[in-house]
């Protein structure tokens, strides 16, 4: 038959075509993560019956001891299975298609029975049942510092182990120090030719490895099963590293970042501090080990650049892997919130040259001096209790007649979100003057100048036209709003003010 070519369950699957389950409501769909959805190839049109639902788990308990190779292609010689069934499947055909898979899957099923085995279905409808959409919570598998440790650990540092290169002119696989790259460097998200995608090739060498070692009995060894890998409370079972190693791959401790052929200043950026804030080297380096220039080109024409240049790259504050972005994600956590949720997702210019601190590029020396670098920053003070320029408590008047004049403790206040911000070194980083701490609260103030009282800007009532709230909002707005943002549990009214009291009556009467 032309065209037939190996299926993957991982990539692409196909739907058996069979009567049954007409005008059945949908079924409740209770999926784990060991439950696949057999996909129908778009090549065929649509299918004619609801697509099949395979419980891997199911069968992967009562094929134990026939193994893997009762389904999966096992290459004798490299000790490896692949993803690949047995089944001889056609993708270019729908008839031989769906022969194929009855073949394999309801022969498999009649076999067993014939033999008093505990069988599955050989049923149209007990396959492919109406079922509610839904996606499996199957959780993404992914390396952290602490798992690669572990497995450097067991390959006794052997990197070739796992790590290799393809040379074209050769065809064939190899090895080299210090050139080791992420899967995902090579393995895309589909197989070409005989290029396994990142998905394929984690099932085939992955979990064979894992396979080989509990065929030899060793306990201190990787998950076999679909949720070992896939399942967050599986995957919390695992217990992190309580030492991590450097991964250390020649790459410098400081170097400069710069964007080519323009006059911008040169960054000094510490690579071995921000290596200890990342989950693992891929949270920079998402498509490649490689620095950013290397795809990103100046106005992202580059082929692997996605379109996005170098200074998106850089910036873009709803991207985790930008510098921006990552530094707003920080930002997000809970004791950051209050001031950041009211300032908006977005960086600020007087925050460039706190990064672009170095000389223009054609000026600057090798590597980024040390003076540059400050391990340990020190804060800018508070400064002293004053009436006038730092008061210890302030009066809010917007002129209400059912609640008291709001006695607002703005020292307290003030003391408590510094307390809780010098804690943080990106926070202290970014904070060269105390006037960029008061703009948590102080918003739209030029840095260096006294902050201005809220009324300065907002009146009583609302400005339309200029979209400006009045001063009650604003108040509300910016307390609240931190209130909220940092999940305080005062957001009453009579938290912060009291009731108007009135002749001959109780307060609250």
């Amino acid at each position: 038959m032309k065209g037939r070519r190996k299926l993957r369950l991982t990539v692409v699957a196909a739907a058996m075509l069979a009567a049954g389950a007409c005008g059945q409501p949908p079924a409740k769909t209770n999926f784990t993560v060991a439950d696949i959805t057999i996909a129908w190839p778009e090549g065929l049109g649509k299918p004619e019956r609801p697509l099949s639902w395979f419980p891997h788990l199911a069968h992967e308990k009562e094929l134990e001891k026939e193994g893997c190779a009762e389904c999966h292609r096992y290459d004798e010689k490299t000790r490896k299975f692949t993803p690949a069934l047995k089944a001889k499947l056609d993708l270019n055909d729908a008839a031989e298609l769906e022969k194929g898979y009855h073949d394999f899957c309801t022969g498999c099923h009649r076999q067993r029975r014939e033999k008093g085995l505990k069988h599955g279905p050989d049923d149209c409808g007990a396959c492919h049942l109406e079922r509610a959409p839904a996606a499996p919570p199957r959780l993404q598998m992914f390396f952290d510092y602490s798992l690669h440790q572990r497995h450097q650990q067991a390959a006794k540092k052997k990197c070739e182990k796992c790590h290799h290169l393809y040379d074209e002119k050769k065809k064939k696989l190899y090895y080299e120090k210090d050139k080791e790259v992420a899967c995902f460097d090579c393995h895309l998200d589909r197989d070409q030719g005989r290029n396994l995608s990142w998905p394929n090739a984690a099932h085939t060498d992955c979990l064979s490895c894992h396979l080989e070692l509990k065929k030899k009995g060793e306990k201190k060894r990787g998950p076999v099963t679909c949720a070992g890998c896939h399942d967050e409370k599986e995957r919390a079972k695992i217990k992190p590293v309580e030492k991590l190693e450097r991964l250390y791959r020649k790459q410098k401790d400081r170097i400069w970042v710069q964007t080519k052929n323009t006059p911008a200043p040169m960054v000094p950026f510490d690579h071995k501090v921000h290596e200890g804030t990342s989950f693992f080297c891929t949270g920079c380096h998402h498509k490649a080990l490689k620095p950013c220039g290397e795809c990103h080109d100046v106005e992202g024409k580059g082929k692997d650049s996605g379109g996005i240049g170098l200074e998106r790259a850089h910036h873009d504050p709803r991207s985790g892997i930008s510098c921006l972005g990552c530094h707003l994600e920080r930002a997000d956590e809970k004791n950051c919130r209050g001031c950041h949720e009211q300032m908006g997702r977005h960086g600020s210019e007087h925050t460039c040259n706190l990064c672009h601190s170095g000389p223009a590029p054609e000026k600057a020396p090798k590597e980024p001096p040390a003076e540059l670098f400050v391990e340990n920053p020190a804060p800018p003070p508070l400064p002293k209790e004053s009436k006038t320029d730092f008061p210890k408590e302030l009066v809010l008047d917007v002129g209400g007649k059912k609640y008291e004049k709001t006695k607002f403790p703005h020292l307290k206040v003030v003391t408590k979100l510094y307390k809780l911000t010098v804690k943080d070194h990106l926070a202290v980083s970014f904070m060269p003057k105390i006037e960029a701490f008061c703009a948590g609260c102080h918003h739209h103030q030029p840095l260096g100048q006294r902050p201005a009282a809220c009324g300065s800007c907002h009146q009583l009532r609302p400005d339309l036209a200029t979209d400006r709230p009045g001063l009650k909002e604003a108040y509300h707005r910016q307390c609240l709003g931190c209130h909220r943002a940092m999940g305080l549990k005062k957001q009453g009214c009579t938290d912060c003010h009291k009731e108007e009291k009135k002749p001959g009556k109780e307060a609250g009467s």
